[in-house]
């Protein structure tokens, strides 16, 4: 979501919408680089500035009954930033052999027909 959207939400004011926002402060899928909130921007402080009545920052496992509380109970619409810890998940690429993509698609169309 970019800022007008955020934006536009406070404007709008959807009673019953909540966005939670779990944070680990790093771009997984590109390699951990880490983000803006690692660095000190505020998501939960923007979402209080650009309107929305509620917004909050959680930051440990006690405080997630706190989190759900606000989702429930608060009118909203309610922004929730639930930080945790940046792990580094194995990935599975897919393969990058051209040689070897051409024969497993060819064998995929053609089958057994595949010499020739």
């Amino acid at each position: 979501m970019g800022l007008g959207g955020l934006a536009t939400i406070a404007v709008q004011r959807p009673a019953n919408l909540g966005i939670v926002v779990i944070d680990n402060e790093s771009y997984g899928e590109t390699g951990m680089q880490k983000t803006h909130t690692h660095y000190g921007v505020d998501l939960a402080g923007l979402a209080a500035a650009a309107g929305f009545p509620a917004s909050r920052t959680f930051y440990s496992r006690d405080e997630l009954e706190e989190t759900v509380s606000l989702l429930y109970e608060a009118c909203g619409p309610v922004f929730a930033v639930v930080k945790v810890k940046a792990t580094v998940a194995p990935t599975v690429l897919p393969p990058r052999d051209g040689p070897y993509l051409k024969d497993r698609f060819r064998g995929a169309v053609l089958g057994d027909r595949t010499t020739g």
